[in-house]
């Protein structure tokens, strides 16, 4: 390489350097950042559950948070939920747990409830937030449970506000459950995918169903009920996959009763 060749090169070299730091500090000088905090462009959402409940006195009722990778190190999240609804107890999730935790001093006489949540490290992770345990009235009824914030409640490391997605909950009371879909007794194995997105609330299986096949119930969002048989042998991991809230109905000691004990489901013995 010549002299020559050698100057060309360096001055274009160092061109390069000047109109990429000359980009940089436009990006910086319009609030834009030159590393993207989160590529997806997803936004974190709280979720309070949808309950079912029968003969139950209390329950408890998990608010979630499904984040994609969003730094969060503020929260306060306010609670309101039906007046026929008594809120006995509240406790912390694992989600937060880089957070200190704490939460409004009149929640067992009001009918609202404030969580918050505050730390230097950032919270990243998906998962209960906080669990709360609610005291049902007598009779039947839809109670709805709300979540939501204000403007600056939730702020990450740099205290800029995050946006986040709420959905709110509800428990359902019903003193007399009975099935909406009951399977023919010739049924003896429901095969995949039999019966994804239905719209269905309490389902009965016939007493000679053996195998419950891969996706069987899945994303089947009213679904909180299902009676298993003492038959049935055989469960796909994510047969009721999408499926949340749900009560598994069946014989106390057989092989419905580890499924639900197993993969997280309540078991109610008949």
């Amino acid at each position: 390489m010549t002299k020559q060749h050698f100057a060309v090169l360096f001055i274009w070299l160092i061109i390069s350097i000047m109109i990429t730091t000359s980009c940089m500090a436009e990006e910086i000088a319009n609030g834009q950042p030159a590393v993207e905090q989160n590529p997806s462009g997803s936004t974190p959402t709280v979720t309070v559950a949808t309950i079912s409940s029968s003969t139950e006195e209390s329950v408890e009722v998990p608010i979630t948070i499904d984040n994609p990778g969003q730094g969060i190190c503020g929260v306060t999240l306010r609670i309101s939920f039906d007046s026929r609804l008594q809120l006995s107890n509240i406790r912390t999730g694992s989600a937060f747990s880089a957070l200190t935790f704490t939460r409004s001093g009149d929640y067992l006489t009001s009918k609202t409830a404030t969580l918050l949540w505050d730390g230097f490290t950032e919270a990243q992770a998906t998962g209960e937030i906080a669990i709360l345990t609610f005291q049902l009235p007598e009779g039947e009824g839809v109670y709805h449970i709300n979540v939501g914030c204000e403007a600056g409640d939730i702020v990450d490391g740099n205290l800029n506000d995050v946006d986040v997605t709420f959905v709110s909950g509800s428990i359902s009371v019903m003193n007399n459950i009975e099935p909406d879909f009951i399977l023919p007794v010739g049924v003896v194995r429901i095969e995949d995918e039999a019966f994804m997105g239905g719209n269905f609330t309490y389902v009965k299986l016939s007493s000679n169903v053996v195998e419950i096949l891969d996706r069987a119930f899945a994303n089947c969002p009213n679904l909180h009920h299902i009676f298993i048989p003492e038959k049935t042998t055989k469960i796909a991991s994510n047969a009721f996959e999408g499926t949340s809230d749900l009560t598994i109905h069946g014989v106390s000691g057989s092989y419905a009763e580890t499924f639900a004990l197993t993969h997280g489901y309540s078991f109610k013995s008949e």
